[in-house]
């Protein structure tokens, strides 16, 4: 593959990955806005200690964690948040 075309195809899968600022913004505010639920769901799990929903109120609250800081990652490296 020659130079020439191996960089246009680079380029063009990197401006594929990047957004807007304002997309990156809404992005991170949705990761925000998952934290809180994810709080609110740890202290109504905390809060019911022996209710059979429990474990499952942890779980939901750990996966919505973890797609929060995968929204702030892809904000903060793609879309320019920071420059």
């Amino acid at each position: 593959m020659p130079m020439r075309s191996w960089l246009a195809s680079v380029t063009s899968v990197r401006l594929i990955l990047g957004f807007a600022h304002s997309t990156a913004v809404t992005v991170a505010e949705v990761a925000f806005l998952l934290f809180v639920i994810a709080g609110v769901w740890i202290v109504v799990a905390w809060l019911m200690q022996g209710d059979k929903w429990q474990r499952f109120r942890m779980v939901v609250a750990g996966v919505l964690i973890s797609v929060a800081g995968i929204l702030l990652i892809v904000a903060a490296h793609w879309g320019n948040l920071f420059s």
